[in-house]
């Protein structure tokens, strides 16, 4: 049976959730979920694919935004809630600027697109509001790459 990379841009709303084959190094789904929808979402993904790798984003406070600290503390429960329901025996926390280096999300985007395979990029389910949405999605596949070394 084939180990699985999980890698997740975490949201108070939504979650961008990416997995990968490791061995392969290859994209195997990647979408959108609604935070309150994630424990089903999780232990049907553990289902079908042996997690043996979790790459979450952890939530950091940067000093040149604002942050209210409500929501640092909602998005480190979300973060918390992954990694409980998930369990995966590896589990690593990167901070936004050691998985991106501090790029401009339209750069690490650009990168994601030019990286993926074609069949790759037909295994991404957009949701239906983009412009908005996207880019969680897109930064849980940008996450996963750099964990494999192809970003």
């Amino acid at each position: 049976m084939s180990k699985y990379l999980l890698s997740v841009d975490p949201g108070k709303h939504h979650c961008g959730v990416a997995v990968f084959d490791i061995p392969d190094r290859r994209l195997v789904s990647a979408e959108l979920v609604k935070t309150v929808d994630l424990r089903d979402f999780f232990l049907s993904l553990w289902c079908r694919h042996q997690i043996q790798t979790l790459v979450i984003e952890k939530p950091i406070r940067r000093a040149r935004e604002q942050f209210k600290m409500d929501d640092l503390i909602s998005l480190a429960i979300v973060v918390g809630q992954v990694v409980a329901i998930v369990n995966a025996p590896e589990v690593v926390y990167w901070a936004p600027h050691e998985w991106n280096r501090g790029k401009p999300k339209e750069v690490t985007h650009g990168r994601v697109r030019v990286v993926l395979t074609v069949m790759e990029k037909e295994k991404i389910r957009m949701p239906k509001a983009v412009k908005t949405l996207g880019h969680n999605v897109l930064d849980g596949v940008a996450i996963g790459l750099k964990w494999l070394g192809r970003l």
